[in-house]
C-alpha cells in the first residue's frame, strides 16, 4: 500500500507506531499485529523501497555450529528461522515465495605474497565454528571453469547455503501486514516526534498527527533523523553499497563469492553483483567509480564474462560504531524502542529481530539474550540522559 492511508475507523491512535517501512519495520509490525496490537507504520518513503530493496537476499551461514559472539549466533539462528517465517507469510497472503537452497563457491586467489591470508582466515573461522559441511577445491566447478582467469587459487565449496529474492519478500511482507490490519502511513515527511499529556507518542506528518502508546524506531540509517527529532545523538553510520545486475552466464542455482569482496547472486535470467562499501556516504546514486570497482573486481576473477549492466542501484546500510545492532528499549518506561543497525544483515536478521521486539512489547522473555545489543551500551547511547 502506498500513499498516506487512514485506518477504517478514522482514529489516529494505535497501540504501536513503527517508524520505518523497510524489512525490519514491517517484520516487527507484522508480529505485533498478529498478537492483536493495532499498528501503524510511518515512513516518508514507500514500503520496502530503500536499503531492503537494494539488498541481494543472501542467507549464508557457512555451516556454523559453535558460536563465539552474540552477533554471529543471532545471525545464524535468524537464518534458521527463515523457512517457518516464509511459510507464515505465504499462508497469510496466499502467495508463493521460494528460499533457494544451493551451493556457494568462494574463490581465494593465491597469486602473490600474502594472498593466502584471507583463505587461512576463512579456514580458521570454519574450524572455530565447528563447520563440517564444506570442502576445499583446487579448481573451480565445471560450470565456472571456462570463465576463470585467475592463476593459482583455491575454492571453498559450501553445499547448503541459501538466498531469497528480497524484492519479492518485501512485497509479500507488505501484503501480510495489510492482511493483519497494519495501517501504512507513508509518503509524507516526519516533522516532529513528541509525547502528549497522556503519555502517548505523537508523530506529526504535515497536518496529520498519529499517536501511539508505544513507538518503535526502525528506519535503517534514517533512524538518525528520528533520533534527532527526539534530541538524541546519532547512533548509526551510513555505509553506501553500489550494485549492478548483469547477464547470467551459468544455469546452476548457485552463489559465487570472489574472496571477501564481490558476490554473484542469481535473480531470474540475470546475476546481482555487489557490493561497494563506502562508509559515511549518504548519496544514493550509482557512480562510474562504483561500476569500475564492481566490474574491475569481477574481471580479476572471471574475466571471460559479459559484465554489461542491465540495472544499477545503491542502498544505504545502517552500521553502528561497534557493528552490533540496536535492539531494545530507549526510554525507562519501556514505551520507546529501537530496532536498527543490522548493517549488511538486515534481510538475514529480520525474523529473529521481529520475534524479539514482539516479546519485548508484551513483557515476555525474548528468544535470544539481547544484552549485547542493548542501545544503552557504552558504544551506543552510553550515559546519555534520555528526555522525559
Amino acid at each position: 500500500m502506498s500513499g498516506f492511508a487512514s485506518p477504517a475507523s478514522g482514529n489516529s491512535r494505535f497501540d504501536l507506531i513503527v517508524a520505518g517501512a523497510g524489512i525490519m519495520g514491517m517484520a516487527c509490525a507484522l508480529e505485533a499485529g498478529l498478537r492483536g496490537r493495532s499498528v501503524c507504520i510511518v515512513d516518508p518513503h514507500p514500503p520496502g523501497s530503500k536499503a531492503s530493496w537494494a539488498a541481494a537476499g543472501l542467507l549464508v551461514t557457512r555451516g556454523a555450529r559453535i558460536f563465539h559472539s552474540p552477533f554471529r549466533e543471532f545471525y545464524v539462528r535468524s537464518i534458521q528461522a527463515y523457512p517457518e517465517w516464509v511459510a507464515k507469510l505465504c499462508e497469510l497472503t496466499g502467495r508463493n515465495l521460494r528460499i533457494h537452497t544451493c551451493s556457494d563457491y568462494q574463490f581465494f586467489p593465491l597469486a602473490g605474497k600474502g594472498d593466502d591470508v584471507d583463505l587461512q582466515r576463512r579456514l580458521d573461522q570454519l574450524q572455530k565454528e565447528g563447520a563440517v559441511d564444506f570442502e576445499v577445491l583446487d579448481t573451480a566447478p565445471a560450470f565456472l571453469q571456462p570463465h576463470v582467469t585467475l592463476g593459482d587459487y583455491r575454492v571453498i565449496h559450501f553445499p547448503q547455503e541459501a538466498y531469497i529474492h528480497n524484492r519479492d519478500l518485501l512485497e509479500i511482507l507488505r501484503l501480510a501486514c495489510e492482511k493483519t490490519s497494519v495501517t501504512f502511513a507513508t509518503g509524507r515527511t516526519i516533522q516532529k516526534i513528541y509525547r502528549d499529556g497522556a503519555g502517548d507518542w505523537n508523530i506529526a506528518c504535515g497536518e496529520r498527527v498519529i499517536a501511539g502508546e508505544k513507538l518503535l524506531l526502525s528506519a535503517g540509517a534514517w533512524t538518525n533523523d528520528l533520533l534527532a527529532l527526539l534530541d538524541m545523538p546519532s547512533l548509526l553510520v551510513p555505509v553506501k553499497g553500489q550494485m549492478l545486475r548483469m547477464p547470467r552466464f551459468f544455469r546452476e542455482d548457485a552463489l559465487v563469492h570472489l574472496s571477501e569482496e564481490i558476490y554473484l547472486v542469481p535473480r531470474g535470467d540475470s546475476l546481482v553483483v555487489g557490493a561497494t562499501t563506502e562508509a559515511g556516504v549518504w548519496e544514493e546514486d550509482f557512480t562510474e567509480a562504483g561500476r569500475d570497482y564492481l566490474v574491475g573486481r569481477l574481471r580479476g576473477f572471471l574475466g571471460k564474462v559479459d559484465a554489461t549492466a542491465l540495472e544499477t542501484w545503491s542502498g544505504i546500510r545502517p552500521r553502528t560504531r561497534d557493528r552490533l545492532p540496536l535492539l531494545g528499549f530507549l526510554h525507562p518506561d519501556k514505551s520507546l524502542l529501537i530496532c536498527a543497525g543490522h548493517y549488511k544483515c538486515g534481510i538475514s536478521m529480520a525474523p529473529l529481530s521481529a520475534q524479539c521486539i514482539a516479546k519485548l512489547l508484551h513483557a515476555e522473555k525474548t528468544p535470544f539474550d539481547l544484552s549485547a545489543f542493548n542501545p544503552r551500551r557504552k558504544k551506543a547511547l552510553g550515559d546519555f540522559a534520555l528526555p522525559a
